[in-house]
């Protein structure tokens, strides 16, 4: 009964490590190509969503980990073995949207999207108005004792009306009717 017993353990033992060395397995391999499910991934620096800029144009670089093809606006970049990649952007004035989409040999892959507003530094904005037209009001009222009520600021992108008196003003594409009745 012994050598039964004995038969036993080490059919047990045997089984044990065969277990043992296919979970191994199991788990080096998935370890080593779980990366292949991900796709590639993309990051950016020296960009970032809602940005202002106020040169026409701006350089980015980034690193597309597992990419084969990126792009950005449509436009293929090379990227190197290790992924990274640069590129300088060009501006319009305004609203610029720029996608930058990385793939990997399947397909899989990341995308980012940003908004970038293009402001040239000569450009007046509209704080800088408003405090403008903020100072002539307040000096009309000092001069004349109207009340600083009677100045009203309003926008309006697309219809404008005449105001007696009043100054319009226009900004990418937004009109301010600033009231300067006395």
């Amino acid at each position: 009964m012994t050598a039964m017993y004995d038969f036993s353990i080490k059919k047990i033992i045997n089984i044990v490590l065969l277990t043992i060395f296919v979970l191994f397995i199991i788990f080096y391999t998935h370890s080593r190509t779980a990366f292949l499910s991900q796709g590639a991934n993309l990051s950016v620096s020296n960009l970032s969503n809602g940005q202002i800029v106020t040169e026409s144009t701006l350089e980015i670089t980034g690193i597309a980990k597992r990419a084969t093809r990126l792009t950005i606006n449509n436009r293929e970049l090379v990227i190197d073995e290790e992924g990274n990649f640069a590129d300088v952007l060009v501006f319009s004035p305004g609203l610029n949207n720029v996608e930058i989409v990385a793939e990997d040999k399947y397909g899989k892959g990341d995308d980012l999207k940003y908004a970038i507003l293009y402001r040239e530094e000569d450009s007046e904005t509209l704080s800088d108005i408003l405090v403008r037209h903020q100072a002539r009001i307040e000096t009309r009222t000092q001069q004349s004792e109207i009340p600083e009520e009677d100045a009203a600021i309003e926008e309006s992108p697309e219809e404008t009306e005449e105001v007696p008196g009043g100054e319009v003003i226009e900004i990418n594409n937004d009109t301010l009717l600033l009231d300067n009745n006395n």
